[in-house]
């Protein structure tokens, strides 16, 4: 209506005639003697409209035009700042009580929406009517100023008051006879249309709008909707009837007053599907660009509902966890932002409860727990993101660690809440040390991987060696501590086992390549634990050790200052280190100093033998073979090298010589049976002790004088081995021939099955020896007789001989008394066969070789 009414220049508003006064006086006649004429005028006529708007100013005029211009002007800057959101409300309620039950006719047809509603001009373009009728109807503080400003004024007459009446319309324009009152028309059962409020203006029930509303705070706006504007009634009783308008009081609006009670299972029914309508909006909201305020709402709905929404919001989300997961943060960030109090304005000293945010993230992570497939990482996202880490929310990632499978996430989850959590920082520390102890292989492994990398780091080191020196104290305990073992399990371990003490030392031991002064407290407990404990500690120090390197200063410390009780650790340590490599002098020169001044132990020079020198080697081979099987043989490859690689392998003794120095010790130092199994374990290794090798100990073993008592032993083992040397042990019998053998007993007891073993290749050797010893031989072999007769009778003529008379009388000798017990004659010499005189001995070994080319029956050598 506003819209399209016409603009009224500021001189025609402030523009009044003489007659004024008589036109007020003959509206106000006419509203009172036509009550319905409101309703039946022609908004569309424009001729009209003008009248109405002239009409509006010279009823709106006073006794001084410029003051009443002046007090609407105050009014209105009055009103302007008053015109807020809540007050226009509460006008716009008050007024809907007024309003028919049906749509005038004309207001359908003219009306059009505000299009500059809301703005500054329309604001006081609107302020400007509202202070027209308020000054018109005796409201405002411009009226009241311009009031107390007045000076006396001339007496009016009663005639002149009844003629003054305030304007009734909508927008301050009054009735006059340009709108006549349309008869054909039916009377409106329902009430004009009013903006803002109206008020009855005779007995009858016809209302007339009214504009006595006021936006003031300070009661005027009570005032409005309490009454409507006050009508003067004219004091002529002799042109008008004595009626009385009497002003109607409203009753205030209630919203309680309109609302019915809904039952309880309806209004969960109703929010319940309300909340389903929002979950099912994601797509509307994404096109429209609110989908942030979509998911504040849903959050908040949730934390502020109970558990029905909560179960709901969860199954939505866990439908596509990978696509909603951002719902699940944020719902977690608004419970935790309501246990913190930072929303409860209403409450501003609640207490801080997290029970509801413990739940939530509790349950989020057992369902992200559960999930077969661990790739996105929601669980550990989860854990990093959540503002504040319950202890529930501990027990659940510790229970994701235990998991074999899952523990090398769980680590690395840990180990970036170490990173991030600085006020949580030690908690999260000792939760992942204690997993180091834990009897899952995999889960022990990861979290040793994890407290390694964070032993590297100067803010971690002293508070994770604190923890592994204490576990490795417990091995000096009686029992193992309970913290080794599970619930299940702690009362059902009494005593060490192998597998509990090897769960107090996987840190520990995982931390000296990074600490070596971590090895001398290792020294320490070792010489006070008891022996199944010393013997685990020994299998398990090889990874260490070899980290840290026999050129580790506290290492060489630990060898030289060496710990009563900690030798066998020490050597245990040396033997690591030198296994593949050869010992660094520095090492040599410490265990040296070791042997000689405070260990006699001939052990601690294991290790070190390739780093000594031959003449110490030799001095301690009695004692180092003495020692055990195993270890002499470890002995052996290490002085021969067997378990070394050609390039780092340096043996200061030659295998001929470790095997000539064996052969040279005295019987007295060691016994011969110790000396035997250590030869044997030399001649086991055929690719070092080849045909060549023993060709050259024989050789040097058969000069020395006295000759060694295991001579002729290994002289025979090497015939077995090599049997293509029985020409180089021939050279060696005739060498033993000459210098007198059978001097030496057990020299000659060799020699005798040696020949017995290499006949008939020996017969030459016999023949060689003097009567007495071959007689000897006979009595010890009687076999070789008749095999030596047989080669004899196989001989020329002229190497026969060459046969030394005494010897073939030894031959003879038995030969005759094997004549007389068989009643035979055997003759040595065949028929054919002379000896000539003038044989040479060069004839006789020619005649030898070719009668040895040409024996068929040639025994073979056993």
């Amino acid at each position: 209506v506003l819209k399209h009414l016409p603009k009224v220049t500021s001189e025609s508003k402030r523009k009044l005639t003489s007659g004024g006064s008589e036109n007020i006086a003959k509206k106000s006649k006419l509203l009172l003697d036509e009550p319905n004429s409101y309703t039946s005028y022609d908004i569309d006529d424009s001729s009209n409209m003008s009248n109405k708007i002239s009409n509006t100013q010279s009823a709106t005029s006073t006794t001084n035009p410029n003051h009443q211009n002046t007090a609407i002007d105050i009014t209105a800057a009055d009103l302007i700042g008053k015109l807020n959101i809540t007050n226009v409300v509460d006008l716009v309620l008050v007024s809907m009580l007024t309003l028919p039950e049906r749509m005038p006719a004309s207001f359908q047809a003219t009306y059009t929406p505000i299009a500059a509603a809301g703005t500054p001009a329309q604001i006081q373009h609107l302020a400007r009517l509202l202070g027209a009728q308020l000054t018109a109807a005796g409201y405002g503080k411009g009226y009241e100023l311009m009031k107390s400003q007045q000076t006396t004024k001339p007496a009016q007459s009663d005639d002149d008051v009844s003629d003054v009446k305030p304007i009734t319309s909508i927008m301050g324009v009054g009735r006059d006879d340009a709108f006549p009152i349309d008869s054909d028309k039916p009377n409106m059962s329902g009430l004009p249309i009013s903006v803002i409020g109206s008020s009855n203006v005779s007995s009858s029930s016809t209302s007339v709008p009214s504009t006595s509303t006021s936006v003031s705070n300070e009661g005027v706006l009570s005032e409005a909707s309490s009454s409507a504007l006050p009508a003067t009634t004219t004091a002529n009783t002799s042109t008008m009837p004595s009626t009385t308008v009497q002003q109607k009081k409203f009753k205030p609006f209630k919203l309680a007053d309109a609302m019915k009670p809904i039952e309880y299972e309806e209004m969960q029914r109703m929010s319940t599907d309300a909340f389903y309508r929002i979950l099912h909006a994601e797509d509307v909201c994404d096109r429209a660009g609110v989908g942030h305020v979509r998911k504040k709402t849903m959050t908040s709905l949730v934390c502020l509902s109970e558990r029905s929404f909560r179960d709901i919001y969860e199954d939505y989300i866990f439908a596509d966890v990978r696509k909603r997961h951002d719902l699940a943060f944020s719902w977690l960030y608004q419970e935790y932002a309501y246990a913190s109090g930072y929303l409860s304005v209403l409450e501003p000293n609640k207490k801080k409860d997290f029970s509801k945010y413990d739940d939530t993230l509790c349950r989020l992570l057992e369902y992200l727990q559960e999930k077969p497939d661990q790739r996105d990482g929601l669980f550990s996202r989860l854990l990093i993101s959540a503002p504040l880490i319950t202890d529930n929310a501990l027990r659940v990632l510790k229970r994701y660690c235990q998991d074999e499978t899952r523990s090398y996430i769980g680590m690395n989850t840990l180990r970036d809440l170490i990173f991030r959590r600085m006020t949580m920082r030690d908690k999260f520390l000792e939760i992942l040390l204690d997993f180091t102890h834990n009897d899952i292989v995999a889960v022990r492994n990861n979290a040793i991987r994890i407290s390694k990398s964070l032993h590297e780091k100067e803010e971690f080191k002293q508070a994770i060696e604190r923890h592994a020196l204490k576990f490795l104290k417990h091995l000096t305990s009686a029992r193992p501590p309970e913290a080794l073992f599970s619930d299940e399990k702690k009362n059902s371990n009494d005593a060490w086992t192998e597998d509990s003490i090897r769960l107090c030392l996987p840190l520990y031991l995982g931390l000296m390549p990074s600490n070596h002064n971590l090895i001398q407290p290792l020294a320490t407990i070792y010489t006070g634990v008891n022996g199944d404990i010393k013997r685990v500690i020994l299998r398990v120090l090889e990874t260490p050790v070899r980290g840290m390197g026999m050129n580790s200063p506290e290492i060489l410390k630990l060898v030289e200052n060496c710990p009563k009780g900690a030798e066998t650790l020490i050597t245990r340590i040396i033997h690591i280190l030198t296994e593949q490599t050869p010992p660094s002098r520095e090492l040599v020169e410490k265990v040296r100093d070791l042997y000689h001044k405070r260990v006699s132990d001939v052990r601690f020079l294991i290790p070190v033998l390739n780093g000594l020198e031959k003449k110490e080697i030799i001095n301690a081979l009695p004692k180092l073979i003495k020692l055990s099987s195993m270890v002499v043989k470890e002995v052996f490859n290490r002085l021969l090298g067997l378990n070394a690689s050609a390039e780092t392998y340096a043996s200061p003794i030659l295998p001929s010589e470790l095997l000539i120095a064996l052969h040279q010790i005295s019987p007295e130092d060691c016994e011969l049976k110790i000396i035997m199994t250590a030869t044997s374990l030399c001649f086991n290794e055929r690719t070092i002790y080849t045909h060549d090798v023993l060709a050259v100990v024989i050789q040097q073993l058969v000069e020395i004088s006295p000759i060694p008592v295991l001579f002729m032993r290994t002289v025979l083992q090497a015939l077995s081995l090599y049997p293509k040397m029985v020409g180089f042990v021939m050279n060696i019998l005739q060498r033993l021939i000459t210098k007198q053998a059978w001097k030496q007993a057990r020299i000659w007891e060799g020699f005798i099955k040696c020949c017995q073993k290499t006949r008939p290749h020996s017969f030459p050797l016999l023949l060689q020896l003097p009567p007495p010893q071959l007689k000897h031989v006979f009595k010890i072999a009687s076999d070789l007789r008749d095999g030596l007769i047989r080669h004899i009778r196989s001989l020329s003529i002229a190497q026969r001989s060459s046969i030394p008379s005494s010897i073939m009388s030894v031959i003879e000798d038995n030969s005759e008394n094997n004549t007389i017990a068989s009643g035979t004659t055997i003759s040595i010499q065949p028929p054919d066969i002379r000896i000539q005189p003038t044989t040479t001995v060069n004839d006789i070994a020619t005649i030898q070789q070719q009668q040895q080319q040409q024996q068929q029956n040639v025994e073979p050598v056993h």
